[in-house]
């Protein structure tokens, strides 16, 4: 049992909601447990979805039904149409009716032509656990198999992660049809796998998976859509350095990409300990952002000197955090190298370098060097009453 920092029933209380994550991200368990008397539409059960397939309409009969004010339509990319019977149905209740609406996949959505409501309802990322939901500081486990609540709760973590894989192959892609060459698909996902945390070239992978460019950011633009994966765009807001244009990519969970790779034992101070690391930093900041208060997003920063800063975390478009990772106990020097160049520009950006140190210490130049687990602990009690 995980007390999740996401609020539903506050953001409920605001407007109607779009929750779209993963799957085994804890939506439903987060549904059943705050919100217990919605009226709970479930399009994974076939009869369900055979009559709404067959009737949109009796969408309308059945919410009509009820006196219950919160509508849940769980797997909503299952019937994209359905869309159409709830913007009419909140129009007319003149907004006493909210719908929260889950997926575990945007790309039908988006190949509809969907308006998404038309601005009507919150879209909200949900994400695998932040440490502070666990309540431990104690990363190294979780930089090997990740933080997916089924993963965690697993007696056998290896067996669960494999089974989540094969699980994304088949129902997310195969049964959706959404690649149609699936076997090379899966071989990229290896790839993909190899180049989480870095920097994308569509061309240079192209010739790796013998594809087309085209193919190649085609497949990218799938891992987005079925949110496993975010590419994630270098900030650009830099004048004396000029800054790269091609984004990174990241998994949206670090356990999911050691498995697509068979890494299941990860040794301290390892270049696979630092992808880890980072992808697991990455997926904090976004649940911050998603679960938090508004206008903040995630960049990186490189400039086209190769200066490069991992994480900026920006509020209302202002630079409000630049967080550098390492791996190691003991930084070295050049590791402070990007921090120092993005503050001759941002001196009030707050500055921090996480990294596997026991204890955290301030440099004469006001750089926060933090035990990662310690900041990815505390980061978010700090964040959200910001």
């Amino acid at each position: 049992m995980f007390k999740r920092h996401l609020n539903l029933p506050n953001l409920l209380n605001k407007m109607s909601v779009f929750l779209l994550g993963p799957r085994q991200t804890g939506k439903s368990t987060l549904i059943s447990e705050s919100l217990p008397d919605a009226f709970l539409i479930d399009l994974l059960m076939r009869r369900t979805f055979q009559q709404l397939a067959a009737n949109p309409d009796l969408l309308s009969d059945w919410i009509e039904s009820t006196d219950k004010q919160v509508i849940v339509i769980d797997e909503i990319q299952k019937l994209p149409v359905l869309l159409d019977v709830v913007q009419r149905i909140m129009f007319e209740s003149r907004g006493s009716r909210r719908f929260l609406l889950t997926g575990s996949s945007a790309r039908k959505l988006k190949r509809e032509g969907v308006n998404l409501l038309g601005g009507r309802a919150a879209q909200v990322q949900m994400l695998p656990l932040l440490l502070s939901e666990i309540e431990t500081d104690k990363i190294f486990d979780y930089l090997q198999w990740g933080t997916l609540p089924s993963v965690v709760n697993a007696q056998d973590r290896r067996l669960a992660l494999e089974s989540y894989v094969s699980l994304y192959l088949d129902q997310e892609i195969r049964a959706e049809g959404i690649a149609r060459d699936i076997e090379g698909f899966a071989k990229f996902l290896e790839v993909a796998a190899l180049t989480n945390s870095q920097q994308i070239n569509f061309a240079s992978l192209a010739s790796d998976v013998r594809k087309s460019e085209k193919t190649v950011a085609q497949w990218y633009s799938i891992l987005e859509d079925t949110l496993v994966g975010y590419l994630l765009p270098c900030f650009s807001g830099t004048v004396k350095r000029k800054a790269m244009s091609a984004p990174k990519f990241f998994f949206f969970d670090c356990g999911v990409a050691n498995a697509l790779l068979n890494r299941f034992s990860i040794q301290a101070s390892t270049p696979e300990a630092a992808v880890s690391l980072e992808n697991l930093v990455f997926t904090h900041l976004r649940g911050w952002c998603s679960y938090g208060p508004l206008g903040r997003k995630v960049y990186y920063w490189r400039s086209v000197s190769k200066i490069e800063v991992d994480f900026v975390l920006t509020r209302d478009g202002a630079p409000e955090i630049a967080i550098e990772v390492k791996s190691s106990s003991q930084p070295k020097p050049e590791h402070f190298r990007g921090l120092r160049a993005f503050a001759e520009e941002f001196p009030a950006c707050k500055k921090y370098l996480l990294c596997l140190c026991e204890k955290p210490y301030l440099t004469d130049d006001g750089i926060e060097v933090v035990p990662a687990g310690t900041f990815l602990r505390n980061g978010w009690s700090q964040l959200s009453k910001v």
